[in-house]
């Protein structure tokens, strides 16, 4: 029996990143067959940093909205429009990802310029890569079962 794309679902805590020193935290989620990031709260971005996300997500009030802690929406697509890799150079906890307007990178790792939350729930290296593996593995297997190939066991 071949898999439902809305059977493939994950959620976890991630961060997008912008240059070398700018990321927030937010949201990745999967799920019937679309790959989504909101992202919550300023973090680490500068207004140079949220003008640059903000064109690339079509969101002209993005600093102000962040600042007020507002859910935001940065990316929603279907699976199959996407492109991602995993780079060597984030040791498996981060990826790339490609749309259709921009590109932006994610990492399961907190970065170390992010003020630490009280109850902060990711950000661990182990935790961090292994999610990686896990969203590298997921995002193969929607891939696959969007474009109607049978997904690899294992």
């Amino acid at each position: 029996m071949d898999a439902d794309p809305s059977e493939i679902r994950t959620e976890s805590k991630a961060w997008i990143l912008i240059g070398l020193t700018g990321s927030t935290v937010g949201r990745l989620v999967l799920e019937e067959g679309r790959l989504t990031f909101a992202a919550r709260g300023i973090g680490a971005l500068s207004g140079g940093h949220c003008r640059k996300l903000g064109t690339q997500c079509g969101v002209a009030d993005l600093a102000r909205r962040l600042v007020e802690e507002e859910e935001v929406l940065i990316f929603d697509e279907p699976v199959t429009t996407l492109r991602f890799t995993f780079p060597w150079y984030t040791f498996g906890g981060g990826m790339n990802v490609r749309t259709g307007d921009g590109r932006f990178r994610i990492s399961f790792l907190r970065p170390a310029n992010t003020a630490l939350e009280v109850d902060v729930t990711g950000g661990a290296i182990s935790e961090g890569r292994g999610l990686g593996r896990r969203w590298k593995a997921l995002l193969t297997k929607a891939e696959q079962v969007a474009a109607g190939r049978r997904p690899r066991s294992g």
